[in-house]
């Protein structure tokens, strides 16, 4: 069992029944992160074969980062 939490512009995983808890690990993606984060927009839960993916947020021209 996975617990997905959306709120403000911003999802993570509250809790996972995974025995290695990388994916609560993997903390928050939002449309200011994503660029920065290991696997971008998406969180993943490999034992319990969840996938999250942010979408959305509008693209950013091309060279233009989001501050941080």
């Amino acid at each position: 069992m996975n617990v997905i939490v959306i709120r403000d512009g911003s999802v993570h995983m509250d809790y996972s029944s995974c025995e290695n808890q990388l994916c609560v690990q993997q903390g928050s993606v939002s449309a200011k992160n994503r660029f920065f984060r290991a696997l971008g927009s998406q969180i993943v839960c490999l034992p319990n074969r969840v996938m999250i993916e942010l979408e959305g947020g509008g693209n950013l021209p091309q060279g233009d980062l989001p501050d941080v």
